[in-house]
């Protein structure tokens, strides 16, 4: 017998949406965190090609100087998480309540 994934109560309601909204804001959180991680890597990379004056690597100096692209990526790649996310959820929730009332 599986669980009621959806409160009966109001206010049991209202916790559950308020919990899955954190869901979602701790996705777009994560893409946040990693978009900075990696912009301060490539920060880093360029700091040390400039300092260390290799010439060879002047190509690559020129791409980790841009991190533009990075940040542009965050909100793609948040909301094609966040949309597998309830979509996947919302599948779940549907077969609970399948399953709950088939018994």
């Amino acid at each position: 017998m599986c669980a009621n994934p959806l409160p009966a109560s109001p206010r049991g309601r209202l916790r559950w949406a308020l919990s899955e909204a954190l869901v979602v804001a701790g996705i777009f959180l994560f893409w946040v965190g990693v978009a900075a991680l990696l912009v301060v890597a490539m920060s880093l990379l360029t700091a040390t090609i400039e300092l260390l004056q290799i010439r060879q690597l002047r190509l690559l100096h020129a791409f980790l100087d841009r991190t533009d692209f990075v940040w542009a990526a965050v909100l793609p790649l948040s909301l094609a998480t966040t949309t597998l996310y309830v979509l996947v959820r919302t599948g779940t929730v549907l077969v609970e309540q399948y399953q709950r009332g088939a018994d």
